[in-house]
């Protein structure tokens, strides 16, 4: 054969494989395109709660397994929305009740708690649903359920997801990688009902976190203590713990104007004049941020105040720094110098 026959045959035989590899690819690509979009339609059909047409995807080929850009699938989405008969259907076509998403790393049950679909949990249960699985930051579907409170929720404290939980034996003092637990968590967002219920369950009402504070030091960051505190009190809450920082209840509540549970700890035994790892004493810590009724409080009941913090400075020091003049009205009169 001449050299420009072969050369032409060659020729000839190398576009013909290049045009079914082009082929091929374009097949492929197009097949993962309507894949893709197939199951981006489940998903939404799963978080709308439209049951026939997550059924009729399904039949389509929908991934029954696909998630979004953050991992969640059609199960999250349906459990997250309460959608208790989709996550039947999907959970009965065999979709992964403990699946993970790429976010957070939580599961279906995780998603469900923390937006109080309680018969949605109950399905995921009875569906094998691990209620001690952990997020990204080690937490459970107990602490996400007691940690979180959509506004819908506020009324009833998400108990019933709680309860449901609650009745399937997890680990109820279990800590996330703060050191935090799900008391803690409750007492943080105010919720006395769950407080409560968890105590009721075994919760160590002393268990302190990574700083070192314990459920009662962490309530009085919220604005519903008044509720919380008095439930911690009465199941035995020390009030003499101190944070790392050397922090004590009385100093949390001074520091953050809790004026309504100070005579509790007062009558608990409350050391007013306890310092922190600074020096600071709740007086200090009440001028600090302005909270007037607390530190009239604490100076009826004995603060000293001209003491001194590490830095040699006094509550009424402290004050002045602030620009606050009626603090400061208040310790001239109460003898600071």
């Amino acid at each position: 054969m001449e050299l420009g026959t072969r050369l032409r045959t060659g020729y000839k035989a190398g576009m013909r494989a290049l045009l079914c590899a082009l082929l091929l690819t374009v097949g492929v690509l197009w097949t993962t395109v309507v894949t893709a979009g197939v199951n981006d339609d489940l998903i939404k059909a799963a978080g709308r709660g439209d049951l026939p047409e997550v059924e009729r995807l399904l039949a389509a080929g929908a991934e029954i397994s696909a998630g979004d850009k953050d991992g969640r699938t059609a199960l999250v989405w349906a459990a997250m929305q309460g959608h208790r008969d989709v996550v039947r259907a999907l959970l009965a076509k065999g979709a992964d009740v403990n699946a993970r998403t790429t976010k957070e790393s939580g599961t279906a049950l995780m998603f469900a708690s923390g937006s109080g679909r309680h018969e949605v949990a109950q399905v995921l249960l009875a569906g094998g649903a691990d209620i001690d699985a952990r997020d990204a930051d080690g937490k459970t579907a107990l602490m996400i359920a007691c940690g979180l409170l959509p506004k819908h929720l506020v009324a009833t404290e998400n108990r019933e997801v709680v309860q449901v939980l609650l009745a399937r034996g997890p680990d109820v003092n279990a800590r996330d990688r703060f050191g935090n637990s799900a008391l803690m968590y409750a007492s943080m967002t105010g919720r006395s009902g769950i407080v409560a219920l968890l105590l009721d369950k075994g919760a160590e009402v002393d268990a302190v976190d990574r700083e070192g504070y314990t459920a009662l030091m962490l309530a009085f960051m919220n604005l519903r203590r008044a509720e919380v505190v008095p439930v911690l009190v009465a199941r035995g809450a020390r009030i003499d713990v101190r944070g790392n920082d050397g922090r004590t209840a009385l100093m949390q509540a001074s520091a953050n104007g809790c004026h309504e549970v100070l005579q509790l700890l007062f009558d608990k035994g409350a050391e007013v004049n306890a310092r922190d790892k600074n020096g600071r004493t709740a007086l200090m810590l009440a001028a600090e941020n302005g909270h007037l009724e607390v530190a009239r409080a604490l100076l009826a009941k004995g603060a000293e105040v001209n003491a001194a913090d590490g830095n040699g400075k006094t509550a009424l020091a402290i004050a002045s720094g602030m620009g606050g003049s009626e603090m400061k009205d208040l310790l001239v009169k109460a003898g600071a110098k």
